[in-house]
């Protein structure tokens, strides 16, 4: 009988601990419409219970979109590839932890978008609970129409790029120069120059003034995290053509832009006859090809100064044993620790170039436990964002 009764109780507290106790939940809260170049923030609430350990919780979002963190919550925070991530090597005690981060939608960004989200955790064994869908409404924005007019009053006070008319060398490329005078606006300041280009071209960069250059479906960027400290710069690239045949006729549309007050600010790039380098364009190519040698003794002397790890977890607390913890995760390679704003950030690896360390990070996403491995970056041996990196070094991004 007294077997029976505890068998009863013990049946009655399993009961109880699954109708009351150890479910997670997770609720976004944010606008359900936004303007085009406007901001908003974000608040996930999770309901973790008495969840401990390792943890995640992460969200993609539209392109256009961008976030930067409020309240990371105890995780450690990363925005990369549209991709939002929280870790936790150890979660904070509290049953709800709540995350905030501030998300900045591009002008060109409109129509109707569903955010998902996931938050993944171990609790004896590896389990997962899905956010709701979240949908938010992008509407272009009224103000974003009237900088046309405000672009033109910019343009006249200073801010401009002026597009030398294409040229063929003597090796068959097109050679475009754009000279931008970026006016009152400061050193520090984000912005970007992207040209559309005819089909049956590959674009490759000549000199970029530290930005970093892509050339993806037809479209030439340079991306400045900060603007040259000089008023007016040149900046140049070449086309090839796939054929073998290039023409000086073509039909170009470029614009500038940057971000004023939370919006983002374009100014058309105007096409002019004037010759904009220095020497005429009959010696442009000798030109271009010197400058080509220049650029490459450039980025080899950067590059060494920066190098890129893979960082494969973080947390607060100190580990009993660093080998023994990630060898249960099957992390069989040497791993170093550093500390960096109140973290201890384990990492593996280190590298010159991003896409060496970008290839090793999905070794470890395909051969480990651990599948928040990300790049890390460091410009003698401090610590820099991927991006601060890239234009240091003038590398290109690897997806």
């Amino acid at each position: 009988m007294i077997k029976y009764m505890i068998y009863i109780f013990n049946l009655l507290g399993v009961l109880i601990m699954t109708l009351f106790g150890g479910d997670v939940t997770l609720k976004m809260d944010a606008p359900n419409e936004v303007n085009a170049g406007s901001e908003f923030v974000v608040e996930i609430t999770i309901e973790k219970n008495a969840i401990e350990g390792f943890a995640r919780f992460q969200q993609e979002l539209p392109t256009g979109f961008t976030a930067e963190a409020i309240d990371n919550g105890g995780a450690d925070f990363s925005f990369e590839m549209q991709k939002i991530k929280f870790f936790w090597l150890i979660l904070p005690s509290n049953e709800e932890i709540k995350l905030k981060y501030n998300v900045k939608v591009d002008n060109t960004v409109s129509g109707d978008f569903t955010i998902k989200g996931l938050f993944s955790y171990i609790d004896g064994e590896k389990k997962s609970t899905d956010l709701e869908p979240f949908n938010i409404k992008v509407i272009p924005s009224d103000e974003v129409v009237s900088n046309e007019e405000n672009n033109n009053s910019e343009n006249k006070q200073g801010i401009s790029v002026k597009r030398q008319e294409p040229f063929v060398n003597s090796k068959g490329e097109v050679i475009i120069n754009l000279l931008v005078n970026k006016g009152d606006l400061p050193a520090d300041q984000f912005a970007k120059v992207q040209e559309k280009v005819p089909a049956g071209y590959q674009a490759e960069s000549i000199e970029t003034e530290d930005a970093i250059f892509t050339y993806k479906n037809n479209e030439v960027k340079f991306l400045w995290m900060t603007l040259p400290a000089k008023q007016e710069f040149l900046i140049s690239y070449k086309l090839v053509p796939n054929s073998g045949k290039a023409s000086s006729d073509l039909a170009l549309n470029g614009s500038f832009s940057y971000i004023k007050d939370g919006v983002t600010q374009t100014v058309d790039v105007v096409e002019t006859s004037e010759y904009l380098a220095a020497n005429e364009p009959n010696n442009a190519g000798d030109i271009a090809q010197d400058t080509e040698q220049d650029n490459a003794n450039k980025e080899v002397a950067k590059a060494k100064t920066v190098s890129y790890k893979v960082q494969i977890a973080a947390g607060h607390k100190r580990l009993k044993s660093i080998k023994r913890y990630f060898r249960k995760l099957k992390m069989n390679e040497n791993v170093s620790v550093e500390m960096h704003e109140g973290w201890r950030k384990y990492t593996v690896g280190k590298y010159n170039l991003y896409k060496e360390a970008r290839d090793h990070r999905v070794e470890v996403w395909n051969n480990t436990k651990i599948n928040d491995a990300f790049v890390s970056a460091y410009n003698n041996g401090q610590r820099i964002t991927v991006q601060e990196a890239l234009m240091i070094a003038n590398q290109s991004w690897y997806q």
